[in-house]
């Protein structure tokens, strides 16, 4: 509407907004209860996850929210948008001066929800190291 559209050229008049790059989503995709993507514009890139159905309790703006991503557990911020509804989000970049080329920033945001959603690579243990006493010390 007109006036999201007023603020949005607000805030691509602020100086750290990078005049080569728009508003756009990139990489959503469903994976169990929520639907997950990257959202990148002028002045910032965030991981967006959205729940299917609204939480019970309900989120208040500005909370943080642990979620279990394949990768590990991550804090993020709760807000609501409109008819988006209740979500949260992190922080990727800001401000967005070291993307050259939308199709830079696309790429990053890929990367970034790809990785966030590749689980770590499982450790095994070598038994004759352990019997030798070679074994690495547990992280």
């Amino acid at each position: 509407d007109f006036m999201r559209g007023r603020a949005l050229d607000g805030m691509a008049a602020l100086p750290i907004a990078n005049p080569k790059l728009k508003v756009e989503a990139v990489a959503f995709h469903q994976w169990r209860e929520w639907r997950i993507g990257a959202l990148v514009t002028p002045w910032s890139m965030l991981l967006i996850a959205a729940p299917k159905a609204p939480p019970e309790a309900g989120w208040q703006d500005g909370e943080t929210v642990e979620v279990a991503f394949p990768s590990g557990r991550y804090d993020l911020m709760a807000a609501r948008f409109g008819p988006a509804g209740p979500l949260v989000y992190l922080s990727l970049f800001s401000p967005m001066d070291e993307f050259a080329s939308p199709d830079e920033a696309r790429a990053a945001a890929k990367s970034a929800v790809l990785e966030i959603m590749t689980p770590p690579p499982v450790k095994t243990l070598d038994r004759r190291a352990l019997l030798r006493g070679t074994a690495p010390a547990p992280a």
